[in-house]
C-alpha cells in the first residue's frame, strides 16, 4: 500500500512536470498573453480605478475585467504560469544534464583495435582544432570520449528562461509600488502624492518647490521649462535637485519627473486702514485678513480685464457677493476716460469699504509645478531580466556548440567497435570521414 502511494505521488509529479515543460501548453499561454495585449490595444483601458470601500464581488468583477487588462487576473495568471514553466524547464534541463549518461545512439559504427585512453585522445587531438575540450573517462560499458567547443552556448536556455522569470517577477513587484502626481505652488511643500486612482499616499519626506523657470518662443508657447525642488526628511539638510523634461531624479527609491506646469497669477495688494498700511501677495482663492476686522477673499485675478489692465475681484468673507470690489491697477487712467465712474459704480471704488483703501500694485505670473511620482521596486529586476534574456539570445545565435562523442566497447576481447556521433547546436549531423579514418588508424591499432 505504501509502495503504491509512492508510485501514485511520483506519477502525479511526473504529469505536472510534463504539463509545465510542454511546448504546446507554453505556446497556448503565450498566445493568451498576445490576445490580451491586442485586447488592451483595442478596448479603452481605465487603469488605476480606486478599489477602496468596494464590496468583494465588485472587486472580483474588476479583477477579471478587460477594461484594465494588465492588472487583471487573466494577464497575471498567464504571466505567473509562464514564469513557473520557465523555472520547471530549467530544473528539468539541469537534472537531465546532471544525471543523464552520455550516449551515441545514432552515430557511425567503426571497427577499432585497442581501447586505451591515450591513443583515442591523441587521435582526437590530431584531427580536432584546439578549441575543442576533450573529456575521456571509463564507465561500465566502455570508454567514452566527449569533445566539445562552444560549451558556453549551453547557458543560453538558462539565460533566456531566467530572464523571463526575472521580468515577470519584476512586473509582479510593480504592484507593491505606486504612481501619482504632486502639484506644488512656488515655495509650497507637500509630503504626500495623489495616486492616479485618487488615493493619497504619504512619501515619508517633504517635497518643496524652490522655483520654476520657463523659456518661450516668440509666439508665447513654452519652449523649455525646469523646476528646482528640495527634498526634506527628518530635519536634515534639504537635498536640492533641478528637474527637466525627460530628466527625472531618484530620491529614496521614488522617481520624480517633471510632467507639466500650470500658470496662474499672483497679485500684490496694499491696504491702507486704521492700523496703517499693509502689503499682501495673494492668488485666486486666498483669504486676506487685513487687520482682524476686515477679511476678504480673492475670487479672481486677471492680468488684463476687458482691456482695462490688471484687476482683482475681492469679496468680504461672510458678506454678500454684491458687496464685491473690482480693484483695478490703472484706476486713475480709467477715471480719466470715464470721469466719476468710481462714484457711480461703487464696486470700482478702491475705498468701497469705509476706513480702508485698496491699491493694486501689480500682478505677476505664478507657476504650479506638477511632478510625476513613480515607485517601482521591480524595475531593476525587469532590467536585469531583459539583459539576461538578450544575452541568452546572443549566445544562442552567435555561438556554435559542437559535440563529438566516441564510445568504444571494451567488453570484446579482440575486435572492438566504436560508435561516433556528432551534434551541432543539439542537432545530429554527419560525422567527418577524416575523423573516422584517424580513429581507425590511431585508436590503438589498424582495422
Amino acid at each position: 500500500m505504501r509502495q503504491g502511494a509512492v508510485e501514485t505521488k511520483g506519477s502525479w509529479r511526473a504529469r505536472l512536470i510534463r504539463v509545465l515543460v510542454s511546448v504546446r501548453v507554453t505556446e497556448a499561454f503565450l498566445l493568451l498573453l498576445a490576445v490580451l495585449c491586442v485586447a488592451a490595444t483595442v478596448i479603452p483601458q481605465t487603469p488605476y480605478r480606486p478599489g477602496d470601500g468596494l464590496a468583494i464581488p465588485v472587486r472580483a468583477v474588476m479583477s477579471v475585467s478587460l477594461r484594465d487588462v494588465f492588472h487583471s487576473l487573466w494577464f497575471l495568471g498567464a504571466s505567473v504560469f509562464l514564469a513557473v514553466s520557465c523555472v520547471a524547464c530549467m530544473v528539468f534541463r539541469f537534472s537531465a544534464r546532471r544525471t543523464g549518461a552520455v550516449s551515441a545512439v545514432s552515430g557511425r559504427v567503426i571497427p577499432v583495435a585497442g581501447s586505451g585512453t591515450p591513443p583515442v585522445v591523441d587521435s582526437l587531438r590530431k584531427i580536432l582544432p584546439p578549441a575543442y575540450r576533450i573529456d575521456a573517462r571509463h564507465d561500465r560499458d566502455g570508454l567514452v570520449a566527449v569533445c566539445e567547443r562552444g560549451r558556453i552556448r549551453r547557458l543560453a536556455p538558462y539565460a533566456i528562461h531566467g530572464g523571463v522569470v526575472l521580468v515577470v517577477a519584476g512586473a509582479l513587484l510593480a504592484f507593491a509600488g505606486f504612481k501619482g502626481t504632486i502639484a506644488l505652488t512656488e515655495g509650497g511643500m507637500k509630503s504626500a502624492a495623489t495616486l492616479l486612482g485618487g488615493t493619497v499616499m504619504p512619501l515619508g519626506f517633504g517635497v518643496r518647490s524652490e522655483g520654476f523657470s520657463v523659456e518661450r518662443y516668440p509666439d508665447g508657447m513654452p519652449r523649455e521649462y525646469s523646476a528646482e525642488v528640495s527634498f526634506v526628511k527628518d530635519g536634515r539638510r534639504p537635498v536640492r535637485r533641478v528637474l527637466r523634461v525627460n530628466h527625472p531624479v531618484l530620491v529614496e527609491g521614488i522617481l520624480f519627473s517633471l510632467s507639466g506646469f500650470d500658470e496662474t497669477h499672483e497679485a500684490v495688494i496694499a491696504v491702507m486702514g486704521p492700523r496703517g498700511a499693509r502689503r499682501f501677495t495673494v492668488g485666486e482663492g486666498s483669504v486676506v485678513d487685513v487687520d482682524g476686522v476686515l477679511r476678504v477673499r480673492v475670487v479672481r485675478v486677471e492680468q488684463d480685464m476687458m482691456r482695462m489692465g490688471p484687476c482683482v475681484r475681492l469679496v468680504p468673507v461672510g458678506g454678500d457677493e454684491e458687496d464685491d470690489l473690482w480693484l483695478f491697477g490703472r484706476i486713475e487712467r480709467i477715471e480719466s476716460v470715464h470721469p466719476g465712474i468710481t462714484r457711480s459704480v461703487r464696486r470700482f471704488d478702491p475705498s468701497r469699504y469705509p476706513g480702508y483703501t485698496f491699491v493694486l500694485e501689480g500682478i505677476r505670473p505664478s507657476y504650479i509645478t506638477v511632478l510625476g511620482v513613480n515607485r517601482d521596486p521591480g524595475v531593476w529586476l525587469v532590467a536585469t531580466g531583459a539583459c539576461l534574456f538578450l544575452a541568452g539570445i546572443g549566445l544562442g545565435f552567435l555561438v556554435v556548440h559542437e559535440r563529438v562523442t566516441v564510445r568504444i566497447d571494451t567488453a570484446a576481447p579482440a575486435i572492438r567497435t566504436a560508435v561516433v556521433s556528432r551534434t551541432v547546436n543539439g542537432s545530429a549531423v554527419p560525422v567527418d570521414d577524416g575523423l573516422l579514418r584517424v580513429l581507425k588508424e590511431g585508436g590503438g591499432g589498424r582495422s
